[in-house]
């Protein structure tokens, strides 16, 4: 151990670059289960849609709602009128948009809102390997 204090290899650029990516990598995990289940975020105040609408997730939502829609033969476009969703925001994406919130619309809402959330996820780590 004395000897690897002497040679600095205890401090190697390799153990630095992995203890941070250690770090990193679980500080990431602990704000997407803050998301997925606190009440509020740890970075809450740095998302749109917590800070300025009712809750978290309004485009997710409004996505899945225009999916419903399209399950139910009508615009996605449509207001809501089933009271499924925990609150409302319009759609406002194109129409090719709500096929995403179609696949997911046969899930509960707040089931689908978490795998979209785990699926971004994997989506990130796959891009990073």
């Amino acid at each position: 151990m004395l000897r690897s204090l002497r040679t600095g290899a205890l401090f190697s650029g390799r153990r630095l670059a992995n203890g941070l990516l250690v770090i990193s990598i679980a500080l990431h995990l602990f704000v997407v289960h803050s998301i997925l289940y606190g009440a509020r975020p740890v970075i809450g105040s740095l998302h749109n849609d917590i800070v300025y609408r009712i809750g978290r997730g309004a485009d997710f939502f409004a996505v899945y709602h225009a999916g419903r829609n399209l399950s139910r033969g009508i615009s996605p476009y449509a207001t809501n009128d089933d009271n499924l969703l925990p609150y409302y925001y319009p759609f406002r994406y194109l129409p090719i948009v709500a096929v995403a919130g179609r696949l997911l619309a046969s899930m509960p809402p707040e089931t689908a809102y978490r795998v979209w959330i785990l699926m971004l996820e994997g989506l990130l780590a796959a891009l990073l390997v």
